[in-house]
């Protein structure tokens, strides 16, 4: 199964990157960079950390960007 982490800030993953996985760097706030991390991927799995407001206001352009797209 291959995997791809979407991170904010690589600097901050406290594990080795498996061989499975392909890394991108952007910010989950941008539509557009989180679209092209997730194009073509079966399961998203978003693991946002940030007060409340953010994470709903994440979650809400995460569906809508998995929706459109």
């Amino acid at each position: 199964m291959e995997q791809t982490l979407f991170v904010r800030d690589p600097s901050k993953l406290s594990f080795t990157l498996p061989a499975n996985a392909q890394l991108i760097v952007g910010d989950a706030l941008n539509p557009k960079g989180l679209y092209e991390a997730i194009k073509g991927h079966d399961i998203v799995y978003a693991n946002l950390k940030r007060g409340l407001a953010k994470i709903l206001a994440l979650t809400s352009r995460t569906l809508t960007v998995m929706y459109r797209y």
